[in-house]
């Protein structure tokens, strides 16, 4: 089928409507009555079994903290205080630097079924020991540098009492022996490919092989870096794991003339006949360094901490992520890139045999 121009599908780009940055908002639960939530939607019905969260620093020698899966109050919007099924399960952060600035996934005492859009909170609150100004910790409740948030939201605890929802995106996440949802960042990925010609920083996709039989790509939407210093000739691509398969080069001195990284570009190929790609197989789209003066290119994302962190996000899997090609292979990086693919057409399966197309009958 022709797409309905532009057509396009999220791969993956968080909050990507946003400045390019993130700044961790931390929360102190330095007193016995402190504490952090986050209200969100069960995404399906399976199990949840683990819960995620950044750590911001260690104070001293923190005390005994519980997570625990709440319900909502239906009037205030806050967690109600009631454990929705024995997931309350106490964690003790080390005395040492360790946890600072990292996910963690804490695995629930019990793990808890909900039905799918169930609303709930997860809740992280002081459980024992000895806690005050010298001997605490600090949980990263928002992404700020990002877009406002509506729901899912984040929540204080302090002094006892819950605090307004936050207009700011959450960081917390759930795990299930299946998937990982949520928006849990661990950083922001600004890094540059080297100057050397030849080399690319690209967001690797894989569109599910079930849901159709090829597509054309006519371009992407990515937040990235400046195009570089004037008369500068960076090119936008698209690759496979070893060939060029689409590329046009860009001009510097066509853009908007701000140096910075995290710049929105809606770029488009300019081949007369685009490429049919499969569902199923694995590319790369984004861009490459023509010229060792020209200061490197990037596409920005947010960093995780580990493979299974990219579930969370658009592209379902986790080989959805940023890759850089240093001139003769392709290196996985733990960031899931803010880009959008932009098609042109998808030709879908023959019917045959008592199967059904995926679009259309």
């Amino acid at each position: 089928m022709t797409a309905a121009f532009p057509l396009t599908a999220l791969y993956p780009v968080g909050y990507a409507d946003t400045p390019a940055s993130f700044s961790a908002s931390n929360s102190a639960l330095d007193a016995n009555n402190d504490g952090v939530g986050w209200v969100f939607q069960a995404a399906n019905a399976e199990a949840i079994t683990h819960v995620g969260f950044r750590y911001g620093l260690r104070v001293g020698t923190p005390p005994v903290y519980v997570a625990t899966i709440e319900g909502v109050s239906a009037t205030t919007g806050a967690p109600d205080g009631a454990d929705v099924g024995s997931t309350a399960t106490t964690f003790t952060p080390p005395a040492d630097t360790t946890w600072d600035a990292t996910i963690r996934w804490i695995q629930l005492a019990s793990a808890f079924t909900p039905t799918r859009g169930q609303t709930l909170a997860l809740t992280i609150r002081y459980s024992s020991g000895t806690v005050d100004g010298s001997n605490h910790s600090t949980i990263t409740r928002f992404q700020h540098g990002s877009s406002v948030a509506h729901f899912p939201y984040g929540l204080t605890l302090t002094a006892g009492t819950w605090g307004a929802p936050a207009a700011l995106p959450p960081n917390f996440a759930l795990r299930t022996a299946n998937t990982r949802y949520g928006s849990l960042v661990l950083g922001y990925y600004a890094t540059r490919t080297a100057s050397t010609v030849g080399h690319r920083v690209a967001a690797k996709f894989i569109l599910p092989a079930g849901w159709s039989s090829t597509f054309k790509l006519v371009g992407a939407r990515f937040w990235g870096s400046s195009a570089g210093a004037a008369g500068k000739s960076p090119v936008f691509g698209l690759w496979d794991a070893s060939s060029v398969i689409q590329n046009i080069a860009i001009d510097s001195d066509q853009d908007s003339g701000a140096s910075t990284a995290g710049l929105l570009y809606t770029l488009y190929f300019n081949e007369a006949s685009l490429t049919a790609l499969d569902f199923g197989g694995t590319y790369y789209i984004g861009l490459e360094v023509a010229d060792a003066t020209n200061g490197g290119v990037l596409i920005n994302g947010y960093t995780v901490s580990e493979t299974g962190d990219l579930l969370m996000y658009s592209g379902g899997a986790a080989g959805v992520c940023i890759s850089t090609w240093n001139g003769s292979a392709w290196a996985d990086v733990l960031a899931y890139p803010r880009l959008e693919l932009i098609f042109d057409d998808i030709t879908e399966p023959t019917a045959s045999g008592g199967s059904n197309r995926v679009y259309g009958s």
